[in-house]
Parts: C-alpha cells; sequence; structure tokens
C-alpha cells in the first residue's frame, strides 16, 4: 500500500487523513452541542445566580456561556459550510429568516442593549439545531438525540419533586432548592407550591416537561422498557399538573386525545392507563378541588385579554414595530406594574402572547417569520410522517414534531413558547427529526432505484 501510495498525487494520499481529522472534528463539535442539551436544564439557573460581571447590565455564568454557545454555533455552522459539502437542513431557510427578523427588530430597538441578551438567548437553539444537523452529515442520530433529551429532565424532576414536598422538608434542603418563581411560598388561592424544577419559572418549566410528555408517549426513542416509560409519564403528569399552567394542561389533553386516534396499541394502552390514573386521582386526593379552583381563577386571563388588546393597538400605531425588548417598557404602569429592569429602565410586564409580541417588538415582518416557521415545522412533520408511511419504517418524529409544533403554537396564544423561552430541547428534538427525514429520504430513493419499482 505504502509503495503504491507514493505515486498518487500529495491531495489524493492526504484526502483519508483529512477524512479522519474531519471526523473527529464533527464528533467534537457533535460532543459539545449534546453535553450542552444534557446539562441546559439541570445547570442554567445555577449559573445565573453567579454573577461575573456586576452592574445595571451584569454578566452572569449562564449569560457568559450563552454567548460562548452564540459564538460557537456560529463558527460550527460557517466552518462546515467552508470545509465539507452538507446539504442544507429542511429549516435552513425559515430559520434564516426568523433570525434575520429578530436581528431588525433588535436594531431598531431605541434599548438595544435591553434586548440583547434576550437575542442571543432565543438565537442559541435553533443556531445549535443548524450546526447538529450540518455536522451530523450522512449520520443519523436521532434516537441517541431522543434518549438524551428525555435523561435531560431527571434532575428537573427531582427537584421539582422536592418543591413540591418543600412543606414537609427540612429547613436545609428547602434553602437549597431555587426558588418557584422567586419564592418557595404557596401559590395564592391554592394552597401549594407551583413547582418549576431548575428551570426557576414555572411556564417554562411546564413547556419543556410537556414537549418531553409528547416525546416519551410518542416513543421518540423507539425501544426501551414499558415501565420506564409509564413512571416517567406518571411522574412527569403529576408535576406537569403541579405546575398548575392551564395553556400546557389544555394542550396536552387534546393531544393527548389525537395521539389515541393515530398512535399504536401500546400507546393507546398507555393513554388509556394514564386516563384511568387521572380520573382516580381527581376522585380520591385533593386534586380535582385544586383543579376546580385553578381553572376557577379568571383574573389572569382578564389581564391577558387587556394586554392582547394593547398590544394590537400599540402594533396599529407602528406595523414595522418598536424594537427587540421594548414589550415591558410598553406595558408600564398596566394593573399598577412597574418593575426595574436591566439599566435601571421602568418597565411593566411582557405581553403574555408571543404573536403579539412578535407583532409589536419586530412588526409584520417578524410575525410574518414566526407564523411561517410554525408551518414550516408542520410540513417537514408531515413529510416525516409519509415517507415512514410508505417504507413501513419508524417515524415516531414526525408525529412528535407535528404534536410539539401543535402545541408550542397553542401555548404561544397565552404565553411564550420556543422563541421567548429559547427551550434547547426543543430544537435539539427537532434536528433529530430532520435526521430523521434525510434517513427515511435516502432509503426512499435506494428503494426507488431498484429495477422494476421506479
Amino acid at each position: 500500500m505504502t509503495a503504491i501510495s507514493q505515486f498518487l498525487p500529495r491531495d489524493a494520499r492526504a484526502r483519508p487523513r483529512s477524512r479522519a481529522r474531519l471526523g473527529l472534528l464533527s464528533r467534537a463539535v457533535l460532543g459539545v452541542l449534546f453535553a450542552w442539551t444534557f446539562l441546559h436544564p439541570s445547570l442554567h439557573f445555577y449559573l445565573s445566580q453567579f454573577e461575573i460581571v456586576p452592574g445595571a447590565f451584569g454578566v452572569t455564568a449562564a449569560g457568559l456561556i450563552d454567548v460562548l454557545m452564540f459564538g460557537f454555533a456560529i463558527v460550527a455552522i460557517a466552518a462546515v459550510l467552508v470545509m465539507r459539502p452538507v446539504a442544507r437542513p429542511y429549516l435552513f431557510l425559515p430559520v434564516l429568516i426568523y433570525l434575520g427578523t429578530q436581528t431588525y427588530a433588535l436594531l431598531i430597538s431605541p434599548f438595544r442593549a435591553l434586548g440583547l441578551r434576550g437575542a442571543v438567548v432565543s438565537a442559541v437553539p435553533p443556531l445549535s439545531y443548524l450546526a447538529t444537523v450540518m455536522w451530523a452529515g450522512r449520520r443519523n442520530h436521532s434516537v441517541m438525540l431522543g434518549r438524551l433529551v428525555i435523561l435531560s429532565s431527571i434532575f428537573p424532576m427531582i427537584v421539582a419533586l422536592a418543591q413540591l414536598l418543600s412543606p414537609w422538608l427540612p429547613a436545609a434542603v428547602v434553602g437549597a432548592l431555587p426558588a418557584t418563581n422567586y419564592s418557595l411560598a404557596p401559590y395564592p388561592g391554592l394552597g401549594v407550591v407551583r413547582v418549576s424544577g431548575s428551570l426557576n419559572l414555572y411556564n417554562p418549566f411546564a413547556i419543556f416537561m410537556g414537549l418531553i410528555f409528547l416525546a416519551v408517549l410518542l416513543r421518540v426513542d423507539y425501544r426501551g422498557s414499558d415501565w420506564r416509560r409509564w413512571l416517567w409519564l406518571v411522574i412527569g403528569g403529576l408535576l406537569i399538573f403541579a405546575t398548575f399552567t392551564r395553556a400546557v394542561w389544555f394542550s396536552l389533553v387534546v393531544l393527548s386525545g389525537l395521539a389515541f386516534l393515530v398512535t399504536g396499541s401500546r400507546t393507546r394502552a398507555m393513554l388509556g392507563g394514564a386516563a384511568m390514573a387521572a380520573l382516580a386521582a381527581l376522585m380520591f386526593t385533593p386534586a380535582a378541588s385544586l383543579l376546580l379552583s385553578r381553572l376557577g381563577e379568571t383574573s389572569s386571563l382578564d389581564q391577558r385579554a387587556v394586554l392582547r388588546a394593547r398590544g394590537l393597538e400599540l402594533f396599529a400605531q407602528r406595523p414595522a414595530g418598536y424594537g427587540l425588548g421594548t414589550s415591558q417598557l410598553l406595558t408600564r404602569g398596566l394593573f399598577g406594574r412597574v418593575e426595574t429592569l436591566r439599566g435601571g429602565l421602568q418597565g411593566g410586564t411582557a405581553f403574555h402572547n408571543e404573536y403579539v409580541t412578535h407583532l409589536v417588538e419586530g412588526g409584520v415582518f417578524s410575525f410574518v417569520a414566526y407564523v411561517g416557521l410554525l408551518l414550516s415545522f408542520l410540513v417537514l412533520a408531515g413529510r416525516i410522517y409519509r415517507l415512514g408511511r410508505r417504507l413501513r419504517a419508524p417515524h415516531q418524529f414526525g408525529t412528535w414534531l407535528g404534536a410539539a409544533a401543535a402545541f408550542m403554537g397553542t401555548v404561544a396564544l397565552t404565553d411564550a413558547g420556543f422563541a421567548a423561552y429559547g427551550h434547547f430541547a426543543f430544537w435539539m428534538l427537532v434536528a433529530a427529526a430532520d435526521m430523521e427525514y434525510r434517513a427515511l429520504r435516502r432509503q426512499w430513493l435506494a428503494q426507488r432505484a431498484l429495477p422494476g419499482t421506479a
């Protein structure tokens, strides 16, 4: 082999070594992205408590890591485009358009420093999705990513269980827990703590858990024992209930009903068992009174209606948008609420509606890009589902992506979904779905290339 290789051109002799180096670099890039996928839900809140640069625009350890991950994803995408030809991710163009409108909203903002951190935090997950799919190349890591995201929920669930049991735990243990919306006091009118896990706020935690609930229910890890799946669904369902986030409740109930119609017998058995367990819990525990108490609380819904009307009024006055991060400035004084924001600015509350937030901050451009991205998720989900049915191959990620897009789109009506909270786990599962689509498409094209199948 050595004697033959000396007669080859130098670039041909170096090619195997270059491929080996490229493979090593690919594993390193994916290793960083996969490691942060696992660690992000557990560590991000704790890192946000360590202030590296004090001041009105102080920098925390979490903020520094967000900036580093932002730069890492940008460099990784640029490097893979330069170093080797790759097929573009399916959502490449919708993601770039969406990020472009977010950049536009940041540039037109009169308080760019206020919106800069939010822009970085919300840009890291979609950029990481692009980098993951592009560096994976023809390799399909979808199952591994699905399992990794599910495993990333274990520590937040342990913390949430401790928060739920905090009235009966020693003071030393309670003192080590992250506060639920800055307080572990019982929620007014409910008498229990609304859990937030290690994500600090109960709404992001509820959405995070809802996404993984759908992933576990729809078997994105393909294999795995049913008892573990049952255990996660029981504990996860309890914690989702304990967030008392009604938009997540409603979305999961509707999507679970639809899943019962389109999934296999094993998933239907799980759903039937879950429904019976939930009914028993409502009959023999205080859960029913808590449920009715939360559903009967209308003050927050009334406030959201006022905020929605205010946002649409502001949009009508300036359809081009006010700039990223200006929502809280524009609601200052509503409901008598005034808060001190970054930089010492005085603001109110968020709009609690992601569609309205995009209309106000980025105008028509941002809103269209956001809705287009949601629709792109549904289109990709449909393609995966159809290819999987034709090939009689696993296509769980297509089902999950369709359900997750509907889930996020519904939750965004009363809160914030993937855009405001970032949700690294969501975007990495989107990357897994993209990989599954590529693998199914290659299989479909290979099948069509066989004689007599054209």
